[in-house]
């Protein structure tokens, strides 16, 4: 859609992906450095969320918050996908582009970094959704940096990490989603 964001699931699980431009152009300010995020909600709770702005003024909170860092994406190396001139301004933009397999309900979004002072590359992520599974597959080509995959669940929910992945539970420890990373040489 115009918009470029993506609704994907059915009835009380569903997936929010972002594959717009950072900045909307008369508004910089409120640009945050997300390309591919995604918000997950199942049974109408949201699970995986991103860490808000919790203030307007200048400064290192907000400067995280609007980050790369403060969103479910992937990043290389400890570089933004666009260079951040100050808490309110970003400088150059991020073609997005997304497309939908109408068949199977999948997402493919896909930018390219032009590496001025950062790794050059290009992320292909992949998100389906198969009869209550999501599968979210991150793909980084042209770069041999380390690649950090974050995802922030909403503090409603416990964590439990193992070397195998990652459980969710709500309050009366039912088990509410997992993730389980294939490819990856660290699991923090």
């Amino acid at each position: 859609p115009d918009s470029g964001f993506y609704w994907l699931g059915t009835g009380d699980d569903q997936l929010l992906a972002a594959a717009h431009e950072l900045a909307v152009p008369h508004v910089p300010a409120h640009a945050h450095a997300h390309p591919g995020h995604i918000c997950l909600w199942i049974d109408s709770e949201r699970v995986l969320s991103d860490t808000g702005v919790f203030e307007y003024a200048a400064g290192v909170r907000r400067l995280r918050a609007r980050s790369i860092r403060g969103h479910n994406t992937v990043q290389v190396a400890d570089a933004e996908p666009a260079r951040m001139a100050s808490s309110f301004w970003f400088v150059g933009d991020i073609e997005m582009n997304a497309t939908v397999n109408h068949n199977d309900g999948s997402l493919e979004l896909s930018y390219v970094v032009d590496g001025l002072s950062r790794p050059t590359y290009e992320h292909i992520r992949t998100v389906a959704y198969d009869g209550g599974e999501w599968t979210v597959r991150d793909v980084v080509k042209g770069c041999s940096d380390v690649i950090t995959s974050r995802y922030h669940v909403h503090p409603s929910f416990n964590v439990d990490t193992t070397d195998q992945g990652v459980t969710m539970t709500n309050a009366g420890g039912d088990s509410v989603a997992s993730i389980k990373p294939f490819g990856h040489d660290e699991l923090d």
